[in-house]
């Protein structure tokens, strides 16, 4: 069995390390990568060196309309921009990564 998806924006990101990309996965449920997930383990939290705006104007919609159920932080907007962190809530607690 082969995993095939769609993506779009891997190429701005190389060039933009904070703009978003998107995977369209073109596999039936049962051979998704998260088959099986409990659910137990969530992304909570992404920390990202950037430009809110400048991500605001890539999606051509304001970031609270995307990002209603995940904290995201804006650090470092001078630096570097990508994602500095993400943060996991596990059954073990949280785990920054």
């Amino acid at each position: 069995m082969d995993l095939r998806w769609r993506q779009i924006g891997v190429r701005d990101l190389r060039t933009d390390p904070q703009l978003p990309f998107f995977v369209q996965w073109l596999v039936d449920r049962r051979h998704h990568p998260s088959a099986g997930a409990t659910g137990e383990v969530a992304l909570v939290k992404l920390e990202i060196a950037g430009d809110a705006a400048r991500v605001s104007a890539w999606l051509d919609e304001q970031l609270h309309t995307r990002l209603d159920d995940l904290e995201v932080e804006w650090v470092a907007p001078g630096g570097s921009p990508g994602v500095v962190a993400a943060t996991f809530r596990t059954p073990e607690g949280t785990v920054r990564i």
